[in-house]
């Protein structure tokens, strides 16, 4: 079948890798190319397979970890330019605020093939549907109404039964005619009524429920501090029509990041040389380093690009001073992942000027751990210029994901601690 759009290349990839997944709804639109993004449900055993089909065939600029068991990618034609991206959503269950309410066994069942491509069965888009427009979303679009009303329709006393297991018999007889005489405004009146029903049933059904949800939970937690999804970069030297050209270079790839933000640098407090006045600028200074690496740890965690205009050491002003408290200031003070500068004459990547972003930014010059800098030459048309900015953070960002890749995807075993 001929592609119509970048996510139906995704699915025939899938296919191709031998991955057993369905596309969980809305692949009306998916056909259409009416949408932004697509989720769907694989066999927790082909998870790794899944992730080694994308890196044959795409750039993974990033990796979001939504929930234990849920990946979102961001992908990249391996050819092309960066801003030209989509976002993949991988499940091997559908888990949500302490609960898992669906194995991926469940939500594979029934398959069946539309167009050519694996989508899930009326009872298990039904089911799905409901559960996370009511207890993750607490809303329900017009069209996703619709849809409901539909499945309700052709499944008949199927749709009962599976509204009974998920909410309950009284509950669910409520909402099932609710469902039927398109009393949308009452449904969600009631989702917190609801929310709680959907609880109370899966304990009661398996009461170990949350002990498994929570232990993966604190892992993924755990991963996702240590190694967040965002990213800090220091711009650098650039002034004016370059640096804002170099800022919209970095911005101009949709999808890589939740959102960006630009923070100014401050500049160091001033004051008379005397012991009062200095021991207020030490504080300021602590203080000033101390909120800025919070706050820029809790952007990056939140999977932002952050943008620091500025060098960062400004902020221990003049000297080199070796006392324990400069040394403090300096490890408080943020230090970004990457630095975009302009080469000048006498400086000592001025060498390197003339040479292109790919050429100084291929493979990998210092470990990751080290902060990483890009030399741009100005010398270039402004829409290089913007491009070879984009590709370089690309390059980064997916040398980045082959780095820490084992911590999500270490091999056919890896979901084995979700489950």
């Amino acid at each position: 079948m001929e592609v119509h759009n970048v996510y139906l290349g995704v699915l025939d990839h899938l296919d191709a890798a031998g991955v057993r997944y369905a596309v969980l709804h809305g692949w009306e639109s998916l056909a259409k190319g009416d949408v932004s993004d697509i989720d769907l449900i694989v066999s927790f055993h082909d998870l790794s397979r899944v992730e080694s089909a994308l890196r044959e065939c795409y750039r993974i600029l990033n990796v979001f970890q939504y929930e234990a068991a849920s990946f979102g990618f961001v992908l990249s034609p391996r050819e092309g330019d960066p801003s030209s991206t989509l976002v993949a959503d991988f499940s091997t269950d559908y888990r949500w605020r302490g609960r898992i309410f669906f194995t991926d066994e469940e939500l594979l069942q029934s398959r069946q093939r539309w167009l050519g491509y694996w989508v899930a069965g009326p009872a298990q888009e039904f089911a799905y549907l409901l559960v996370k427009k009511i207890y993750e979303k607490g809303t329900i679009p017009a069209q996703q109404r619709t849809r409901i009303e539909q499945l309700a329709q052709c499944l008949g006393p199927e749709a009962e039964g599976s509204v009974f297991r998920l909410f309950g018999r009284l509950r669910g007889k409520r909402l099932i005619d609710w469902i039927r005489h398109q009393r949308w405004t009452q449904i969600e009146a009631h989702v917190p009524e609801l929310r709680q029903c959907l609880r109370r049933q899966i304990l009661k059904r398996d009461y170990l429920n949350p002990l498994r949800y929570w232990k993966a939970e604190i892992g993924r937690v755990w991963t996702r501090w240590c190694h967040p999804s965002g990213l800090s970069v220091v711009v650098a030297g650039v002034h004016g029509k370059e640096e804002m050209t170099l800022v919209r270079g970095l911005q101009s790839i949709p999808h890589a990041f939740r959102r960006i933000v630009t923070l100014e640098t401050a500049p160091p407090p001033n004051g008379r040389s005397s012991q009062a006045s200095s021991l207020r600028r030490v504080h300021q200074l602590l203080r000033s380093a101390l909120t800025s690496q919070i706050r820029l740890r809790m952007l990056v965690v939140r999977s932002a690009l952050v943008i620091l205009k500025g060098n960062n050491c400004d902020l221990l002003g003049n000297g080199n001073r070796k006392n324990t408290l400069s040394r403090l200031i300096r490890y408080l003070i943020p230090k970004a992942d990457l630095v975009f500068t302009i080469g000048a004459p006498g400086s000592p990547l001025s060498s390197q000027e003339q040479g292109s972003v790919r050429e100084l930014t291929k493979g990998t010059h210092q470990p990751l751990g080290r902060q990483q800098v890009v030399v741009l030459n100005h010398r270039l048309p402004e829409e290089q210029f913007s491009r070879d900015a984009r590709e370089a953070l690309a390059d980064f960002l997916c040398r980045r994901y082959a780095a820490y890749r084992h911590l999500w995807f270490p091999g056919q075993t890896f979901a084995a601690h979700i489950k």
